[in-house]
């Protein structure tokens, strides 16, 4: 687990003992975490291009919004994480390695995925009224009554956003042929 948080109180106790903003001791503890944040990023950039290369899949597909990190409003640990995580770094590290195995890697604006239902095929974009809506966070209710994960029906939007012929079934019962299985990753063992 990546520890900004620790760091950012270490640098504030240097700053109250030292009455400095930066000496050696601050210096050195930003390299560390520096170097640290590197070694994750290659580790989990290695890990999903291995599993790419091992599955024999040619295309990667990201949802992204601009400005993501601005006006966050999270629980407070939360927000430091997310704001913490260089996302782009990320990003730009995969798209390095997945060129080098003939991997695509695509960023797609994530305008209006979550607002949109994938089980009513509601294409995601701008509109007065929504098929669905979000009834709590992480549950979204479609126009007929079922109910999916709103993460997992922002994603589908995703995917169906980049391609719209990429999942031709967009029913309740098409959608179990499009099995989704996410994984924590652990890149550094504490």
């Amino acid at each position: 687990q990546l520890r900004e948080q620790y760091v950012n109180q270490q640098r504030k106790q240097l700053k109250k003992r030292n009455k400095l903003s930066y000496g050696p001791a601050y210096y050195q503890l930003r390299e560390k975490w520096r170097k640290k944040l590197k070694d994750a990023i290659h580790k989990l950039t290695s890990y999903l291009i291995e599993l790419l290369v091992k599955r024999d899949l040619h295309e990667v597909i990201i949802g992204y919004n601009e400005k993501w990190k601005q006006n966050v409003h999270f629980w407070k640990k939360v927000t430091q994480l997310f704001v913490a995580i260089p996302f782009m770094k990320i990003i730009n590290q995969l798209k390095y390695k997945a060129e080098e195995h003939g991997i695509k890697v695509e960023l797609i604006p994530e305008k209006y995925t979550s607002k949109s239902s994938f089980l009513d095929s509601e294409f995601p974009k701008k509109r007065q009224s929504y098929a669905g809506r979000r009834i709590t966070r992480g549950l979204f209710r479609s126009a007929q009554g079922f109910f999916i994960n709103a993460d997992v029906n922002a994603t589908y939007n995703i995917l169906v956003k980049s391609n719209p012929k990429a999942l031709p079934k967009r029913s309740v019962n098409g959608v179990g042929g499009y099995v989704m299985y996410p994984r924590r990753v652990s890149v550094d063992p504490q």
